[in-house]
């Protein structure tokens, strides 16, 4: 598969596939999948490391159960990989940080074409279909199903080209969750959007809670 060149992050109970590296600076986010040698389990993940030259200062990782196929049919890590479009790397990040702001925590849906397509939204969200269409449908049947998400806040963002990344805290109805949202734009606006959520549990037993207090010592300089 084309998803699958294989990264030196594997461990004693993983193998680790990567599909795509954003580089910021000294931040380099990698997503991809991860398969037990175990018993071949599949989890879709992101890893966010910090680094220092040839050193890598922190390392942090969320992961889901690998879906496949999701609502679009497509899976949670394929489709395009390729870094473009350079120097927009600060207008792009510029765009999500204001679809942050605008639609993701103020809710303002009213404004969500200034963000995304309207041509072209492509999905790889186990449950959501491609679209704004399918967008819509989705923050309904959210709405319907009395759970309230939201985005408590954005502790990193990173961009290279077209993609720009989120690390996110979010609540969802009464549960705390990691979500890392991945997306790809063109000519400033959002095309396609990948994902992975980690549910936390309760605040004294956050297993990976080091993932946002660990990075603010560095500032949150693009938040």
């Amino acid at each position: 598969m084309a998803e699958t060149d294989q990264l030196d992050m594997d461990d004693d109970l993983y193998n680790f596939h990567i599909a795509r590296k954003i580089v910021d600076g000294d931040r380099v986010l990698y997503h991809g999948r991860k398969v037990s040698k175990q018993d071949g389990d599949e989890l879709a993940c992101v890893t966010l490391v910090q680094v220092s030259g040839e050193v890598v200062d922190f390392t942090a990782s969320i992961s889901a159960q690998y879906i496949w196929p999701t609502a679009s049919g497509r899976s949670m890590v394929d489709g395009p990989r390729e870094i473009e479009d350079l120097s927009k790397t600060a207008s792009n990040k510029s765009v999500v940080r204001s679809f942050v702001d605008n639609i993701l925590q103020s809710g303002q849906a009213d404004k969500v074409t200034q963000y995304i397509s309207t041509s072209q939204y492509d999905q790889h969200n186990p449950d959501v279909e491609d679209g704004l269409a399918g967008f819509g449908k989705h923050l309904q049947e959210v709405m319907k199903s009395g759970l309230i998400s939201k985005y408590v806040k954005v502790h990193q963002l990173v961009g290279q080209g077209n993609f720009v990344a989120i690390l996110s805290h979010v609540e969802l109805g009464d549960d705390d969750w990691a979500f890392v949202d991945i997306f790809r734009l063109k000519d400033g606006l959002i095309l396609e959007h990948w994902d992975v959520q980690e549910k936390l549990g309760p605040k004294g037993s956050w297993i990976t809670s080091r993932i946002f207090n660990d990075f603010e010592k560095y500032g949150e300089k693009d938040v």
